[in-house]
């Protein structure tokens, strides 16, 4: 197990499980239960007191994932929360009511609580598409108290929640999606996670020294420009002045980029 920690920055831990294929990675968050019948697989929403419990009604607007306790990484935010899954391939709980389902039908939350159901005409929301089949000989029985009988069993998602009319998610949610992608892509391992963090902080060291320099000196070097066109006896002085804060923003810029390069390296 990996676990870094990135100081008081970002004060959240990453935990990379295991080293698996990209195509079926799983990205989860930790969250508070509020569901002691919370099963792995069910779907959840999130509450008002941010906490989950199980999705129970169609078309949940509040879906927010699915409970993976295995997800290949897990962020977490300083609590004791389970990991939600909410992007990524993962096997969701599902019964046939909503009928069978086919590699690519859309899956979306029913009043089953925690269970999915199938759905051809999407609405509401939906927290994915379907990567396996599931029919009336597969699984178990599942009876509701009317009598009214199921098939339950579980079939792997490739997870994309968002509202079930495609025409409305844009191109905001398909670059989303893509920087999504590239992110599980650089940190589908341990060694791979710890090597993005780390060019991650040395790009921050990098801005953030440049923009320290440029904000503390810069100004002088636009005062002097200035000052020399209204004082050309002094243009010497001003010239000196200038070359110094140059010289200044050098070194800061300079020492920024080299502790980022020790951050890489070392």
């Amino acid at each position: 197990m990996f676990l870094v920690t990135i100081g008081t920055l970002i004060p959240t831990a990453i935990m990379a499980q295991q080293e698996v294929p990209i195509n079926s990675m799983s990205f989860a968050l930790s969250y508070v239960s509020s569901d002691a019948d919370i099963s792995a697989g069910d779907i959840v929403s999130l509450r008002e007191d941010q906490t989950v419990t199980r999705s129970s009604e169609e078309f949940d607007p509040n879906v927010l994932g699915v409970f993976t306790p295995d997800a290949t990484m897990i962020y977490h935010s300083g609590n004791d929360g389970i990991a939600i899954v909410v992007n990524g391939v993962v096997d969701v709980n599902v019964t046939t009511r909503g009928g069978t389902i086919e590699t690519g039908t859309f899956i979306t939350t029913s009043t089953i609580p925690g269970k999915g159901q199938a759905t051809d005409a999407p609405r509401g929301h939906i927290i994915g598409t379907s990567l396996t089949s599931f029919g009336e000989n597969d699984g178990t029985v599942f009876q509701l108290e009317d009598g009214t009988r199921f098939r339950q069993g579980t079939v792997q998602v490739k997870l994309n929640i968002r509202p079930g009319d495609i025409q409305s998610v844009g191109i905001a949610s398909k670059v989303v999606d893509q920087i999504g992608s590239v992110f599980l892509k650089n940190i589908s391992t341990p060694e791979r996670s710890e090597a993005f963090f780390r060019y991650i902080m040395a790009g921050l060291v990098s801005v953030i020294a440049i923009g320290v320099g440029f904000i503390s000196f810069g100004r002088n070097i636009t005062t002097g420009i200035e000052a020399m066109g209204r004082n050309p006896l002094a243009r010497a002085q001003i010239q000196a002045m200038i070359l110094l804060n140059v010289g200044l923003i050098a070194i800061i810029s300079i020492a920024g980029i080299v502790l980022s390069m020790a951050i890489i390296r070392f």
